[in-house]
């Protein structure tokens, strides 16, 4: 599972994704999105070039919170990978 912010600093993260997808030895790996962007072209952008999640950082740490844990719940508990 790789959790990835676009908003790196010095690099995109949207070539990061794109990067990842294409590369043979990686690709299968799931990626997340988790990032403060809400732009429906960014999530549109990530999941056709392969994310397997969008998430939209809250800006309230209390929202952060049930955040964070629905991915644990889900991704790292409830779902089965390939």
């Amino acid at each position: 599972m790789i959790l990835l912010d676009l908003n790196l600093p010095g690099i995109d993260g949207r070539d990061i994704l794109e990067r990842i997808k294409q590369d043979r030895s990686l690709k299968e790996i799931p990626i997340v999105v988790f990032t403060t962007s809400s732009n429906p072209r960014d999530i549109e952008y990530c999941y056709q070039k392969g994310a397997n999640g969008y998430l939209v950082k809250p800006m309230n740490a209390q929202q952060l919170q049930k955040t964070i844990k629905a991915f644990v719940e889900y991704w790292l508990e409830a779902n089965t990978p390939p």
